[in-house]
């Protein structure tokens, strides 16, 4: 969390969550020279990001994460039925939603990688 667009402090990597224009400009405003912006959410249909010349100057790196759609939820669910690979084996941790502060901190601390959120104990 920033104080704002005023904020004093620079970044060098920064995930832009909210797909919004205002959201981009905040970025570059907090971004060190050199930093990394990563998009995490598309902007809306039909609208266009602009990036102004201050990206270029301060030689940012803009990347996109990307987020699995339907096909890739159905084939990856299809996957763990067959049984050709278990949750066990890509997730370092099972995290109930009632332990996510405390699990927020630990990956903070390096000591989770790849947690999973269990919503329900019949999900476990």
């Amino acid at each position: 969390h920033v104080g704002g667009p005023d904020s004093s402090k620079r970044f060098d990597r920064i995930f832009i969550c909210p797909g919004s224009q205002k959201a981009f400009d905040l970025a570059l405003q907090i971004a060190n020279p050199g930093a990394r912006l990563i998009m995490f959410a598309p902007l809306p249909p039909n609208e266009h990001l602009a990036v102004s010349q201050e990206a270029y100057f301060k030689d940012l790196q803009i990347s996109h994460s990307y987020s699995c759609g339907p096909n890739h939820t159905r084939a990856a669910r299809a996957v763990l039925e067959k049984g050709l690979i278990s949750a066990e084996q890509v997730v370092s941790d099972f995290v109930g939603i009632e332990e996510l502060p405390r699990a927020y901190e630990r990956m903070k601390q390096g000591e989770i990688l790849k947690p999973m959120v269990v919503f329900s104990p019949n999900l476990a």
